[in-house]
């Protein structure tokens, strides 16, 4: 599918006009797709009757603002308030500018679904309690989706959308938050692990490059979040200019980025064992005219398929990448370090790390017995 060059709203929604996408017919022409809610979702086109992508553009966008332009005064003629699926739109247009849309329409989807005809005032905790207890709906899918819907109620009630005393009482209605994760590789496991990871890589096991080229990356992805504690997210965006081998740090935080709860940690030192690793991976890069490495450190889009494949292969299925990320908090508990530090280097809050990490500090409980 083509689209606008300049156009990063692909795949929105405008009131009734939902999905929205342009595309290229079979003529050359640029058409704009929809599905129109209010007739059962039916997908319609509308020819923008040129060829030219600049004046398609332009043309796309008047089209954008006649729709707003109707939905609001569709709104504003029937004097009704608006439902929780025109606050969702709503609420995914606002926050568009940040990047929060995306994650935002896809834990929105059931409640949009199943809620979304309703509005805010007509919700109550009898309707919350039937959609959380729903058949097949696990605690933490309907905690992320009814604090997503609580975020959305709050949003419009600060926006004059809805009064403030239409948003429901969701307290005691999303599940509580679930203990912590106890999957983590011991000190033994740990070392075991890496040599796995390292003997994966190993040229002689594989036929053909592809298979060698894809071990290598699942080895050195395994090596950096191992020793560094980064999220997959993180490791995946990681780019050669933020890898300084000479003062030994990594600068996990890619320009451009807005800072999100997730922190990405600027400055984590390389550990000795990751060192040679890195140095190695720097040597296979590729380099530039300055003789520099450029693009990514692990450039694989399919990490989550191959390294399932390498950890079945070992026989430890249980380890995701999530783990190699645990496993580094949690034997640096174990250690003794102040949680503090850990907090920084994983780039958690304190509160966060006390809650995962706390119980197995060595000290935790000896100190306050022996006060």
């Amino acid at each position: 599918m083509v689209t606008f060059p300049n156009t990063a709203q692909h795949r929105f929604d405008i009131g009734r006009y939902r999905k929205i996408r342009t595309r290229v017919n079979a003529g050359g022409y640029w058409e704009v797709w929809y599905a129109d809610a209010d007739d059962g979702y039916q997908t319609k086109k509308e020819s923008l009757k040129t060829k030219d992508p600049r004046e398609a553009q332009a043309v796309f966008d008047n089209w954008c603002a006649d729709a707003r332009t109707e939905t609001v005064a569709a709104a504003a003629g029937t004097g009704k308030p608006p439902t929780v699926e025109k606050l969702c739109c709503d609420w995914l247009d606002a926050v568009r500018a940040e990047g929060k849309d995306r994650t935002g329409r896809f834990v929105l989807t059931a409640p949009r679904r199943e809620l979304g005809h309703y509005t805010a005032d007509q919700i109550d905790r009898k309707i919350l309690r039937d959609y959380a207890t729903q058949r097949g709906r696990k605690p933490s899918t309907v905690r992320r989706e009814l604090s997503a819907l609580r975020t959305v109620l709050r949003w419009a009630a600060r926006e004059r959308q809805i009064d403030r005393d239409d948003v429901p009482m969701f307290e005691g209605v999303i599940p509580a938050e679930g203990p912590p994760r106890d999957k983590f590789l011991d000190p033994t496991q740990e070392v075991w692990f890496w040599a796995e990871a390292q003997r994966y890589a190993d040229p002689s096991r594989w036929t053909t490059r592809l298979e060698r080229d894809s071990a290598y990356k699942v080895m050195l992805f395994a090596a950096i979040g191992l020793d560094t504690a980064a999220r997959r997210g993180a490791i995946l965006d990681l780019e050669w200019p933020r890898v300084d081998l000479q003062a030994g740090t990594i600068d996990f935080m890619k320009p451009g980025r807005r800072t999100t709860k997730k922190r990405r940690v600027r400055g984590l030192p390389i550990s000795k064992r990751l060192m040679p690793v890195l140095k190695e991976a720097w040597l296979r890069a590729p380099k530039d005219a300055a003789g520099q490495a450029t693009g990514k450190v692990v450039d694989c889009r399919h990490i989550q398929k191959t390294f399932k494949r390498f950890t079945e292969t070992i026989g430890a299925s249980w380890i995701t990448p999530h783990v190699l990320r645990h496993t580094w908090g949690s034997l640096r508990a174990m250690e003794g370090l102040p949680l503090y530090d850990i907090a920084k280097g994983m780039g958690d809050t304190v509160a966060t790390v006390e809650r995962n990490y706390l119980h197995l500090t060595p000290d935790h409980l000896r100190k306050a017995f022996k006060a």
